[in-house]
């Protein structure tokens, strides 16, 4: 699980929308909204920090509360700093964690 959310940030950081839908394959919609989120990016930085973990009682599901910190420069602006709560549900497939949906 750790593994997927340090890879969600590294796709934020390397602006990388296909990289974020490997982890995140029923994101549907959001894929173009981040992409154009990236493009319009000259730089992004997200440092997600994992507070609790609970996993159901067959292992197949998870809810992963977090707190992010977001550096974002758009192109031609100076960077903006946000700090948010988000909770990443992840479910197995295949043997892998995935993140199902992040609010």
């Amino acid at each position: 699980m750790r593994d997927v959310i340090g890879k969600y940030a590294q796709a934020f950081d390397d602006k990388n929308a296909d990289a974020l839908r490997q982890l995140w394959p029923s994101m549907g919609e959001k894929y173009a909204e981040y992409k154009k989120s990236f493009d319009n990016a000259k730089a992004q930085h997200l440092e997600v920090t994992i507070q609790t973990v609970q996993i159901s009682d067959d292992g197949q599901q998870a809810t992963v509360a977090t707190s992010v910190m977001t550096n974002y420069t758009p192109k031609g602006s100076k960077m903006m700093k946000r700090s948010d709560q988000a909770q990443f549900d992840l479910v197995k497939q295949n043997g892998t964690w995935v993140i199902r949906n992040v609010r």
